[in-house]
């Protein structure tokens, strides 16, 4: 009986967590990353956009978790990328590893249009919908392609379970399309509602937590929210932002269709953006999400002192 009430007293406490922090990370977890954003927004470190398009858009995503929109900067700046790649590959290049990640080096400094496109209408969104600047904790390039043996991992529904700040960044350099696998997302009122129904999953012997959680959220997305699926589509260039621990999954191509994507973890700064350590070091992965975060701070804060 005791340890019964202690599991419902602790998914309670789990739920309420979750309600106010937008992250799986938990109660103990949690808290330091929203108490971050708050001294990230005290400190001003970046001038906040008040162009409408882009705060429409930031109100949408703080609204919602999502926000989907396609810039002209972002579509020159896209296809110009994707062009290079398209011409490594024809050059006969290992562009792709066996995960389909970009092979030939940090894509921040091997590609000026990543940079580029950080200081256009994207950096003036994520400013706006934290408040504060920003900071990017990792991108990678990713080519994805049709797999007779059937979609897996991030391909099926989950939710990432990192900070609630964490905002996730696809930047598509090909165009996207339900045929070649765009990205669906349920908006944050849904994903509540799947995190809730969850609470009585029981784990069956000898299958993983994370498979049967993507079978009870393909069941239940089937059952009660196929209808609210989001799944933005457009050119090359189109920018879909959407919080961390919304349940998503990456798409998965039709056969003969392909498509070429970036992917960035974006967090908080209370300091500036911290863009020519980007252009120094790039923005490689380092880990699912930051330890600490205030990652960076201190070196941005003596570069600037020196």
């Amino acid at each position: 009986m005791i340890e019964l009430l202690r599991s419902i007293v602790g998914k309670r406490l789990w739920l309420h967590s979750t309600r106010r922090h937008k992250s799986r990370l938990g109660r103990k977890l949690a808290p330091k990353y929203s108490n971050y954003l708050k001294v990230a927004q005290r400190s001003k470190a970046g001038a906040i956009s008040t162009q409408s398009e882009m705060v429409s858009q930031a109100t949408q995503f703080k609204n919602d978790g999502w926000a989907a929109f396609n810039p002209k900067s972002s579509q020159e700046l896209a296809k110009a990328m994707w062009e290079k790649i398209l011409a490594e590959e024809k050059a006969g290049f290992t562009v792709w590893n066996a995960e389909g990640r970009y092979a030939l080096g940090d894509i921040y400094l091997r590609f000026p249009e990543v940079d580029k496109l950080f200081h256009s209408e994207l950096g003036d969104f994520l400013r706006a919908c934290y408040g504060a600047d920003f900071k990017i904790f990792f991108g990678v390039c990713y080519k994805s392609k049709y797999d007779p043996a059937g979609a897996s991992g991030s391909q099926l529904w989950h939710a990432d379970g990192g900070p609630g700040t964490c905002i996730n960044l696809m930047w598509c350099l090909s165009p996207v399309s339900r045929e070649n696998g765009a990205m669906e997302c349920l908006p944050w009122a849904d994903t509540l509602a799947l995190f809730e129904s969850e609470q009585s999953i029981k784990q069956r012997p000898g299958s993983s937590k994370r498979d049967v959680l993507a079978g009870h959220y393909e069941t239940e997305i089937g059952r009660r929210f196929a209808d609210h699926i989001i799944q933005p589509n457009g050119d090359s260039g189109l920018l879909f932002s959407f919080s961390n621990n919304l349940v998503h999954k990456g798409g998965f191509p039709q056969p003969g269709h392909e498509r070429y994507v970036c992917v960035f973890h974006i967090y908080p700064s209370a300091v500036p953006t911290p863009f020519d350590l980007y252009l120094k070091n790039g923005i490689g992965k380092r880990a699912s999400y930051p330890v600490d975060p205030a990652f960076d701070d201190k070196a941005t804060s003596t570069a600037l002192a020196s």
